[in-house]
């Protein structure tokens, strides 16, 4: 049977489940009607007057905010004709050559108080000036500003303040800001003009079809990195709950059949509603130009949202049998909106050298390519930064977009063992390590050692790392209906390969950064309570999986991960210091006696503890129902 049909066979039952009784028709009129509001949003916040539609462009850098727009282009926004009307004769009022001369000199601040004309007018009146005067006055920085300046020179003195100098010591303009240059052209093509005028939308039907496209792959975005995770992880928990999931082992489905049923299901349920945006997206990126960016964006976001999905798939089969299918997707829910807010904000303001960052945040790579395939480039004058950036960015996407694949595909091994019991961990050695792999590359691009060039270098990637280097451990742990009593965990050949990847990420940090900066080789300390710190956050993830945990066992492990913390700390203080006192060894100490006391029994009991709740099962009860 070929992979098409087998995916078909495998997906036919869960397809039709979730399209019965007419629900395919009422997704299909939902998705139309869905298609239809997002054109009319497009367009009428492209073409829309009012105040909300410009704060709605402002905020997708379509459009200046208004006040921008009245200081570097030299508008005067007015609410009708009359108003328009008016301040064009106070503009034509300002225009003597007496009041202009004022108006550059120094004490124009207590000038511009006996003028009558309104103080908007007075203030264009006065930056245009000061830009004028700037341009004229000033060295320039670039050859494409030398036109500038002799414009600039041939203006000024034809306004008759050719014995006006620019006040360098309250200067404020440069030649390096892309505004501050704006405000100067502006200032030069109108002739020291500024224009009044009723406010009105500055964007065209061709930038209605970028923006429409724009919504409609953040929709797009929603549906499959937000909506396919939670209805996936919901239906997964909702299987479990009802105990109807394990009944399907016994039919001719096989385990990858029934997971590769699961995740079809969602996804034609929410491609259903998707393909009119997806459409819209694409179509806007053709009309515009750029259809590759927007092809770029769409497989970035369903790179992201197979990973996801198969995270919260995790998450359903792993939660389903102690809580209902609604708080599952509530959690969910409370799980991925942060993350995808998160996203956007950084697509729309994404921090200098924080190109890393889209590498492990696929919600923010989606949205970073989706805005700039709509949205328009940075200033010229910036271009060869932009573009050295561009180079990172595109990088970070990519190498994030393959690293999701490549999680999506331990997640699909992993569900495919933990629902047909195929073995008993749900990924085997090799896997895990390989996803610990994926996890340093990821985690290294996020936190570049180009950007810190600090010796914390490994240790600040060392705690990025440790949450999924505790899920990969936790699903080499053995699983099966065994009674606790008689369930036996292999301890230290999991407390190993925990320290493999440790040893993985050490060694690729080491290799960045260079051997001869790893200082915590060099402190006895450090490297103590490191090993110690390495072996108990194992040990922790370890318990959590193999083990029920009761309310009192819960708080025990919440003690265990503030020393595991604390110890971290220690680890991190004596790299940078290695030649601290011998009282600096337990921190506490110096605050008191018996907190020291404290600290030196939980280095101890904290560890055995844990091994012998692993290694003696039968010590550990049931959690209350």
């Amino acid at each position: 049977m070929s992979l098409l049909r087998q995916l078909h066979a495998a997906s036919l039952p869960f397809v039709t489940r979730a399209l019965r009784g007419g629900r395919r028709n009422r997704y299909a009129a939902g998705a139309v009607l869905l298609a239809l509001l997002t054109v009319m949003l497009g367009f009428w916040i492209s073409l829309g007057h009012g105040r909300l539609e410009h704060e709605l462009r402002s905020s997708l850098h379509l459009e200046r905010p208004m006040y921008m727009q009245e200081m570097i282009e030299g508008k005067i926004f007015a609410d009708d004709a009359d108003e328009v009307r008016r301040l064009e004769r106070q503009l034509a009022e300002l225009r003597d050559p007496q009041i202009l001369a004022r108006l550059a000199s120094r004490d124009s601040g207590n000038y511009r108080h006996t003028l009558r004309q309104e103080w908007r007018v007075v203030t264009a009146m006065e930056q245009g000036v000061e830009a004028v005067l700037f341009a004229a006055d000033t060295p320039v920085q670039a050859p494409q500003h030398a036109d500038l300046q002799r414009r600039a020179r041939s203006l000024k003195a034809s306004l008759g303040l050719a014995n006006t100098a620019y006040d360098s010591e309250s200067a404020y303009l440069n030649w390096y800001n892309p505004d501050d240059v704006a405000r100067v052209r502006y200032t030069l093509d109108s002739g020291l003009h500024p224009v009044a005028m009723v406010y009105a939308s500055p964007l065209g039907v061709p930038d209605a079809v970028r923006l429409t496209g724009m919504l409609a792959g953040g929709i797009t975005l929603l549906l499959l990195m937000l909506f396919t995770p939670v209805l996936a992880g919901t239906q997964m928990a909702q299987e479990v709950h009802e105990n109807t999931l394990q009944p399907l082992t016994g039919t001719s489905l096989g385990a990858r059949d029934l997971v590769l049923g699961m995740t079809v299901a969602p996804l034609v349920v929410v491609g259903l509603v998707a393909a009119p945006q997806i459409v819209l997206l694409l179509g806007a990126a053709l009309i515009t130009g750029t259809l590759s960016s927007g092809l770029a964006t769409l497989g970035s976001a369903i790179a992201g949202g197979l990973f996801l999905t198969m995270l919260a798939q995790l998450a359903g089969l792993a939660l389903g049998r102690q809580r209902t299918p609604g708080l599952v997707g509530v959690g969910l829910l409370g799980a991925l909106v942060p993350l995808t807010m998160l996203g956007a904000a950084l697509a729309l303001d994404l921090p200098h050298n924080a190109a890393g960052v889209l590498a492990l945040l696929p919600q923010g790579a989606a949205a970073w390519l989706l805005t700039g395939t709509f949205v328009p480039s940075p200033d010229p004058i910036y271009a060869l930064q932009f573009n050295a950036e561009l180079t990172q960015l595109w990088t970070s996407v990519v190498v994030g977009a393959l690293g999701m694949l490549s999680f999506a595909w331990l997640g699909l091994r992993a569900l495919e063992r933990r629902i047909g019991d195929l073995a008993p961990a749900a990924l085997t050695r090799f896997e895990a390590l390989f996803g610990a792999l994926v996890s340093v590359v990821l985690i290294s691009l996020a936190h570049p050692w180009s950007r810190s060039y600090n010796d914390d270098f490994y240790l600040v990637n060392l705690a990025l790392a440790s949450i999924p280097f505790a899920i990969l451990l936790m699903m080499r742990v053995p699983q099966g209906d065994v009674p606790v009593a008689l369930r036996r965990v292999p301890v230290a050949p999991l407390v190993g390969e925990f320290a493999a990847m440790v040893g993985l990420l050490f060694a690729i940090d080491a290799a960045i950064m260079g051997p001869d900066r790893m200082d915590i080789v060099g402190s006895p300390v450090a490297l103590a309570y490191m090993t110690w710190s390495v072996v108990v956050a194992a040990l922790l993830a370890i318990r959590v999986a193999a083990l029920p945990v009761t309310l009192v066992q819960k708080l025990w492990l919440g003690v265990c991960s503030v020393g595991l913390i604390a110890a971290y700390a220690h680890a991190a203080y004596w790299t940078e210091h290695e030649h601290a006192s011998a009282d600096d060894i337990f921190a506490l100490w110096q605050v008191s006696p018996l907190l020291g006391a404290l600290q030196i029994v939980l280095l101890f009991a904290i560890p055995i503890t844990l091994v012998r709740a692993l290694q003696r099962p039968a010590s550990v009860s049931q959690p209350e129902a």
